[in-house]
């Protein structure tokens, strides 16, 4: 397949923390690794990221750059964690919101720091659909989800109400008509606490980009956002298993690097250690690359 046009202007943004850095540096590595015509921006969204792992980020594309979540958004954040402090250990969720910042670029993939690609999904920048995403855990169980009851003003009014194909927020597409202002700063009124009370406090950036979103999204085939902790509907309802993925996402709340969580995890999941041999082959391959880019002196003029 012709990779999108070198003409187009490109990114990818993702969130991370000091605490998801070796996910992130994996995400971005495999992303590359398979997309290797990619010349795009890499945008990291982040609240206050150490320099050290500034750093590592830095020598994975001779790209990226670094933006600090804005004080509008974290001001609104703030006001849910300070209604639900159970969400302070989520907020940096809400910061994938800052993607409708990023306004100089045709397209812009999103991507949580959970994910590993392990085929290319260039098909997806070649599509025209405005917002492209994968089905969440309700849409692959074949049901509906309803936030909140109501806010003055916010627009659209899709609080209360039962939306159905609802996507998961770890990968999603946007073409430059949905990045704008005007969609941020509607994003932001929906980063509300009142639409947190009903049913599901889980969820945190899906949430408002769902409610905001809704009709408008076009979905494809789970293969693109393999959710691991939802694997056993997306096979009913796809016939996809754990080697069809295209992207891995471990969405559930064990990472694989973090030891303790493996260990619980593998347990009572022979998938999640499958998945995860993935991931620490992405792993080395990643440390590779950095050591590399250390150690070997680059030949100039080749």
């Amino acid at each position: 397949m012709t990779p999108p046009s070198v003409d187009s202007s490109l990114c990818l943004a993702t969130v991370t923390t000091d605490s998801f850095v070796p996910g992130a540096l994996v995400m971005l590595h495999s992303f590359l690794k398979h997309h290797r015509w990619f010349k795009g921006d890499i945008v990291i969204i982040h609240g206050a990221l150490a320099a050290e792992y500034r750093t590592y980020i830095s020598q994975i594309h001779d790209r990226v750059r670094f933006l600090q979540v804005s004080p509008q958004l974290q001001a609104r954040v703030d006001e849910i964690t300070g209604v639900f402090p159970e969400f302070a250990s989520k907020q940096a969720r809400f910061y994938s919101l800052e993607t409708f910042q990023l306004t100089d670029y045709d397209k812009v993939l999103f991507c949580d720091s959970d994910l590993l690609f392990r085929q290319p999904i260039q098909e997806l920048f070649e599509m025209p659909q405005a917002l492209i995403a994968c089905g969440d855990g309700a849409y692959y169980q074949g049901r509906g989800r309803r936030w909140g009851s109501s806010i003055d003003g916010a627009a659209p009014n899709n609080i209360g109400r039962v939306l159905y194909n609802t996507f998961n927020s770890g990968l999603f597409l946007v073409d430059r008509a949905l990045v704008t202002d005007d969609h941020y700063a509607g994003l932001l009124e929906l980063v509300d606490s009142r639409i947190y009370q009903i049913p599901n406090m889980k969820l945190a950036d899906q949430v408002v980009l769902n409610l905001y979103f809704a009709g408008q999204q076009h979905l494809v085939s789970g293969a693109y956002n393999y959710l691991l902790a939802h694997r056993a509907p997306i096979y009913e309802r796809e016939g996809l298993g754990l080697t069809d993925a295209r992207v891995l996402h471990f969405n559930g709340r064990h990472k694989p690097w973090l030891a303790h969580d493996v260990l619980r995890s593998a347990q009572r999941d022979p998938a999640f250690i499958k998945a995860c041999g993935f991931w620490y082959e992405g792993h080395v391959e990643c440390l590779q690359q950095l050591y590399l880019q250390t150690h070997v002196p680059q030949t100039q003029g080749v």
